[in-house]
């Protein structure tokens, strides 16, 4: 199953890459879904974001509560068995919620990534492989552990072979895929998000 979750941050895209079998709403999300071309299936939040209204289905939560309304999608589509789930709408808005949300692709075990209109951010569970053409100029590497270990990179204007990249350098950024190139990033040890920016 493919599943589509819809925060209600601004900066909200969808390329239409594939065609989702579930689109979930966290709350205010349900108001970017006619700009995506996009059709909820269930609204899930608090509603202190406009998530009200629309004939969609809703799971009304409380107000104060222990997780984002997102962080209850994710669960929501992790349960149903969603094998890829975008996260749209989950970067650009509070930075305490765009941080959150990248952690949750930590949760998501490689299942999840977001998706946002300049940059797309996976969690290097697995070795990750781009060919081209590629519609992106920049790829990082980001470490979420300390330190992460057994990097390489392949395919790269900066290759690295089973480096040691930590979270207090900025080592991995601003790498450059080569052109008519695959490229292919690996992480051995330890937890680290990939992300591809500014779309060429």
């Amino acid at each position: 199953m493919k599943a589509v979750l819809i925060g209600a941050s601004p900066d909200a895209f969808w390329d239409r890459r594939w065609v989702p079998d579930l689109v979930l709403c966290a709350d205010g999300g349900l108001l970017r879904t006619a700009e995506l071309g996009l059709v909820p299936d269930l609204v899930i939040g608090d509603r202190d974001s406009g998530g009200e209204g629309g004939s969609a289905p809703a799971v009304i939560l409380p107000a104060e509560k222990s997780m984002t309304d997102m962080d209850a999608c994710l669960d929501r589509a992790l349960t149903l068995g969603a094998e890829e789930i975008a996260l749209l709408g989950a970067t650009g808005g509070r930075l305490d919620h765009t941080l959150c949300n990248l952690g949750l692709l930590e949760r998501a075990k490689g299942k999840a990534y977001i998706l946002d209109s300049s940059h797309e951010v996976y969690l290097l569970a697995k070795p990750i492989k781009r060919r081209p053409p590629h519609p992106y100029r920049y790829f990082s590497v980001l470490p979420l552990d300390e330190e992460i270990s057994g990097v390489t990179i392949t395919g790269g204007k900066y290759p690295l072979v089973n480096a040691l990249l930590r979270r207090d350098a900025s080592v991995g950024v601003s790498n450059e895929p080569l052109p008519d190139t695959e490229f292919t990033v690996s992480v051995d040890f330890g937890n680290a998000l990939l992300i591809l920016s500014e779309r060429s």
